[in-house]
């Protein structure tokens, strides 16, 4: 079974190249981007799922996300991986659903579980 593709975007490079080396340890293709414009790359690379920050420059996440969705990109699920509170966090998913997310402070292992839920049939 070809490992699956996770796209993430953050706009911290520092973040990028942690998170991009954990999920390759455990297996994971990664595509890494501080771009907001993430539409060509979801067209070429087909990930099985982004991972997002909120807290972005140029557009929000929730943004980001809420403009793929009308793209043809609406059951791409995403999980949000951001330092604001978690009932920010859960009101944003709910917003963009398929969505979920998981807070940087509890860790890589608790955004690995969150992905295999999200790339689970």
């Amino acid at each position: 079974m070809p490992a699956k593709t996770v796209l993430h975007v953050d706009d911290d490079q520092s973040t990028l190249r942690l998170v991009a080396r954990h999920l390759e340890a455990c297996g994971y293709k990664v595509f890494s981007t501080t771009s907001p414009f993430i539409a060509p790359i979801i067209k070429a690379e087909r990930p099985d799922v982004i991972v997002m920050d909120i807290d972005m420059p140029l557009l929000s996440g929730d943004r980001i996300v809420s403009i793929i969705r009308g793209n043809d990109f609406s059951t791409l699920p995403v999980i949000y991986f951001s330092s604001k509170p978690e009932h920010v966090l859960a009101a944003t998913a709910a917003k963009t659903l398929p969505a979920t997310f998981t807070t940087k402070d509890k860790g890589l292992p608790a955004l690995v579980q969150k992905i295999r839920e999200s790339t689970t049939p």
